[in-house]
Parts: structure tokens; C-alpha cells; sequence
């Protein structure tokens, strides 16, 4: 899956969505990949909008527990 960086992020590096599968990939800045599972687009668009703020907390908040999820 094509991943975009994630700027101004010290927690998260990189980020990818597949609106076909609902799939989000999150790369974080220690090197592990994880696939969030069953994620609707707008949540996966609120990570990767340039305007979100803190990419972390937006994740913590919004995707970390909210969704099935596995470890690449």
C-alpha cells in the first residue's frame, strides 16, 4: 500500500489508505506497520489532512481502539 508522510509527527511517520478495502496502514517513527481494519474514509482522511494538527492525538483519540487491527 502506498504510505504518505506524516508531517510535524513524532509519533507517526508515514500513513496509507485503501478506500476499496477500508484498510489503513500506519507506519510509526520506531518502524512498525500496522493495518487498521474497517476504517470509513472520513476517519482515515482526518489522519491524513495536513491540517489535523497532532497526527498523534488524532490517532489516539479517533483509530488506536476503535478498530480491528494487525501487526506487519
Amino acid at each position: 500500500m502506498k504510505r504518505t508522510p506524516i508531517s510535524g509527527s513524532s509519533t507517526i511517520a508515514e500513513a496509507g489508505y485503501n478506500s476499496e478495502t477500508e484498510v489503513l496502514e500506519v507506519m510509526f517513527s520506531n518502524g512498525t506497520v500496522y493495518q487498521f481494519h474497517r476504517v470509513p474514509e472520513e476517519v482515515a482522511a482526518g489522519l491524513l489532512s495536513p491540517w489535523v494538527g497532532s497526527a498523534g492525538q488524532y490517532f489516539e483519540r479517533n483509530i488506536r481502539h476503535a478498530f480491528p487491527y494487525k501487526k506487519l
